[in-house]
């Protein structure tokens, strides 16, 4: 839980359910749309919406563009990426900053309804997001290989209220991370190599 000065003190979490995948969910096979319908059963006063590789790039363009946050940089980056993983990380951050609401993988099952994650104890507006521990091995923290992966959080179900700074703060450094990276390469983004390590530590759990 992270407190402090939400975006919008007064606000509740928006009651938006996101996912990405390759199709949209008349397309889904019969075992992903039984887990994707786990989060809507549980949670039927939510929207829920599923971004694909067809319609990304717009939903991209419309948030980001100039009738948006004109964010010019964030577009062509977004426009010129060709790994997949990069780009289904990436599309979440920025998914969760323009609209905020509960991002889940499409092959997470809804265990609790989405009301559940905030203890009552909690006063909802005085929290700008809900995150899980992915791993914490903090005597790790000096390993060869598992290093900065021995600390991170969990990014593949998490919620947010919209137009957190952290989360535009994450899609600054992983637009610089690429740009470094193509330099480094010495080849435009759209033709970058980079290994799973590289992956998790530049838009994974490690850089979330």
């Amino acid at each position: 839980f992270f407190g402090g000065t939400p975006a919008h003190p007064d606000s509740i979490f928006p009651k938006k359910i996101w996912q990405t995948w390759k199709v949209d969910p008349l397309g889904f096979a019969e075992r992903d749309l039984a887990v994707a319908k786990t989060w809507t059963t549980k949670n039927p006063g939510h929207r829920y919406e599923v971004l694909t590789d067809t319609n990304d790039l717009y939903y991209v363009e419309t948030f980001y563009g100039p009738h948006g946050f004109n964010r010019p940089d964030i577009v062509d980056t977004y426009r010129a990426l060709t790994l997949k993983i990069i780009k289904a990380d990436l599309l979440r951050y920025l998914v969760m900053y323009a609209e905020g609401g509960l991002y889940t993988d499409i092959d997470v099952e809804a265990l609790k309804p989405i009301k559940r994650f905030i203890p009552e104890r909690y006063d909802e507006a005085e929290i700008d997001m809900v995150v899980g521990v992915e791993i914490d091995q903090p005597d790790f923290n000096d390993h060869p290989i598992l290093g900065k992966k021995s600390q991170s959080f969990c990014q593949w179900t998490f919620m947010c209220k919209p137009q957190l700074p952290v989360m535009l703060h994450l899609v600054d450094s992983i637009i610089a991370w690429l740009n470094r990276c193509s330099k480094e390469q010495g080849v435009p983004i759209g033709e970058l190599e980079l290994d799973f390590d590289e992956v998790i530590s530049g838009t994974g759990p490690s850089a979330f």
